[in-house]
């Protein structure tokens, strides 16, 4: 809290009632204290931020493993910013990362036409080698 400039006790998913209540309605402009107003007494400044804002403390860390869609709700907590509820659902498509790849389905699928090359080319040469022979003793 204290990297992100709180002077108070922030509030957390813990502090709001999470995970007794739904987490959709735990914060709203009614019940939002920001931490960023001085209050009497002293606060842990080493524990996590977990509100999302332009302190650029908080952050969302995306997963390497695949492409995805991820699909947000952003609420205006703040009453000083707007008089009303503001409130948007948006969606981020992270694309890019580097796709998973099954190992066993391919080394088998790589070995089964190998051996099929293998198996053809054993094929066409017994049978060359018997039509040249064939040939051969014709002469």
């Amino acid at each position: 809290m204290a990297q992100a400039g709180c002077l108070r006790q922030a509030q957390s998913w813990q502090s709001m009632g999470y995970p007794q209540s739904a987490p959709y309605s735990l914060w709203s402009p009614q019940n939002y204290a920001p931490c960023f107003t001085w209050a009497a007494g002293t606060f842990d400044g080493t524990q996590p931020y977990e509100v999302l804002n332009s302190s650029g403390t908080s952050s969302i860390l995306w997963s390497q493993r695949q492409d995805a869609i991820h699909v947000f709700t952003a609420r205006i907590l703040d009453p000083t910013f707007s008089f009303c509820p503001l409130e948007t659902q948006f969606a981020v498509y992270v694309y890019g990362a580097p796709v998973a790849q099954d190992t066993t389905t391919m080394a088998i699928a790589v070995g089964s036409f190998v051996m099929a090359i293998l198996i053809g080319l054993g094929f066409s040469y017994s049978v060359y080698r018997k039509l040249f022979l064939e040939a051969c003793k014709a002469m």
